[in-house]
């Protein structure tokens, strides 16, 4: 079966912060992203806890989705299957 590279790192985080937080100290951090994602956890909290616009939540689903691109992208790049 395939697995996601958090949890093939036996990482089970509890929350959507947890997750970012991981991906961004697992693999962001060891080099894994080449660069990409630099300081993906505390973007994302910023976006979560700053005003909401209708341009503020543009930006926030842009980069979401952005995010969810790569992950799918990096996911089967790193994955063992």
């Amino acid at each position: 079966p395939q697995r996601v590279p958090l949890y093939a790192r036996l990482v089970d985080p509890f929350t959507s912060d947890d997750a970012l937080w991981e991906f961004e100290n697992l693999f962001v951090l060891s080099g894994q992203t080449k660069g990409h994602w630099q300081g993906v956890s505390t973007r994302f909290l910023h976006f979560k806890n700053g005003a909401s616009n209708e341009t503020s939540v543009k930006i926030i689903l842009d980069e979401a989705r952005d995010f969810v691109t790569y992950c799918a992208t990096f996911s089967a790049l790193t994955s063992d299957g």
